[in-house]
């Protein structure tokens, strides 16, 4: 994992380097599991989507309340769309949905494909 996932808080931003998304996911996890975030695009829980990226902000140093953060996405210019894109972001890490090759059994590489 090299990637790393940038949060947005007003003006500040705020990083979780890619070698501690496991510790973040966890942490997450507690909250609503990868499957429960994963159903978000159809039927958002904002309440729990607020708790986890509070979370995350927390993790990545910011003080923020997840009360704060639910106002937020509630505003229009709040940035509901920058809040799930991290906490997707936190998944594909997870996941390894951003690798583009997966390991085979005699240790080379070959595409990833979609399952559908």
């Amino acid at each position: 994992m090299s990637r790393q996932i940038v949060l947005k808080w007003g003006d500040a931003e705020f990083v979780i380097p890619a070698h501690k998304a496991f510790q973040i996911g966890e942490e997450v996890e507690d909250i609503a599991t990868l499957a429960d975030i994963g159903s978000w695009a159809t039927r958002p829980k904002f309440f729990k989507m607020a708790r986890c990226y509070g979370a995350m902000l927390r993790f990545a140093g910011c003080k923020v309340r997840d009360q704060e953060v639910h106002e937020a996405m509630l505003n229009p210019d709040g940035g509901a769309v920058d809040m799930a894109a991290a906490i997707g972001a936190l998944v594909n890490l997870l996941t390894g949905a951003d690798d583009k090759k997966a390991p085979t059994s005699d240790g080379g590489e070959m595409e990833k494909t979609s399952a559908s």
